[in-house]
């Protein structure tokens, strides 16, 4: 069994990264392959919004970034674990450009229904669904299966 997490924090060795690689430890421990990509360092383009996705498979105009690379470690995966912290009651941008890049998927993995988990660090109370919502839009375009929320207040 592979499981991927997919780090949007914009904070190397964070409270979301902490977190993350706690559950992935936690996955190793039961015999999981694991591995953490940041997103932050990768290259995700902004979608163009000109719709060719929508119509044609594999068709996107956005050229020489990462997303294709991000969506293969998706697809060869058999769970994800997503690190979603809270920013002014959003996820973080790279996540948010992440969501937008997924429409190309629309004909791939709306049937997958690999299993998947969100952690969400947060420090101001009342903001966490809003990082819900998209959080849990990004893991259907993905055709992945939310199994479990966790969130975690980092303020003292």
């Amino acid at each position: 069994m592979k499981v991927l997490a997919l780090n949007g924090s914009v904070r190397k060795n964070g409270n979301t990264e902490i977190l993350v690689k706690q559950a992935l430890m936690g996955a190793e421990a039961e015999g999981a392959q694991v591995e953490m990509l940041r997103l932050t360092d990768y290259k995700i383009g902004p979608c163009r919004g000109c719709g060719l996705c929508l119509f044609r498979e594999n068709v996107c105009q956005v050229k020489g970034d990462d997303v294709g690379f991000i969506f293969s470690k998706v697809a060869e995966c058999d769970g994800v674990i997503l690190g979603a912290p809270c920013y002014f009651l959003e996820l973080t941008a790279v996540i948010k450009q992440l969501i937008d890049r997924c429409w190309i998927l629309g004909h791939q993995w709306n049937k997958t229904k690999k299993p998947a988990t969100v952690l969400i660090p947060y420090a101001t109370r009342g903001w966490i669904p809003y990082v819900s919502v998209h959080s849990n839009l990004l893991l259907r375009l993905m055709g992945l299966v939310k199994i479990n929320e966790t969130a975690i207040c980092t303020q003292g």
